[in-house]
């Protein structure tokens, strides 16, 4: 017989025996909001919500993940010119 296994967090310890367990898990958990909404719809006991198999699972985590590098790229990118910019006006003074 298996014993379930306890789950701790800093602030937390509970038995993780099924789904709503897991779910509950995720309360306060550091999770990108895209990301955490894709594990809550795969848990979810309605099929018709979750994704339909792994592979779709994988590829909406793939789209999640190009999102935000590309996002993140953005950033960078506008940080950098604006950085750019800042130097370049200080150097014409």
């Amino acid at each position: 017989m298996v014993l379930p296994r306890p789950f701790c967090s800093a602030s937390r310890k509970w038995d993780l025996l099924d789904y709503p367990d897991i779910a509950k898990s995720f309360d306060g958990a550091d999770i990108p909001r895209m990301c955490l909404n894709l594990l809550r719809r795969a848990l979810d006991p309605d099929g018709a919500n979750r994704p339909a198999d792994g592979q779709v699972f994988y590829l909406e985590l793939r789209a999640i993940q190009a999102a935000r590098k590309q996002s993140l790229a953005h950033a960078e990118g506008c940080c950098r010119s604006s950085s750019r910019g800042r130097r370049v006006d200080r150097l014409k003074s």
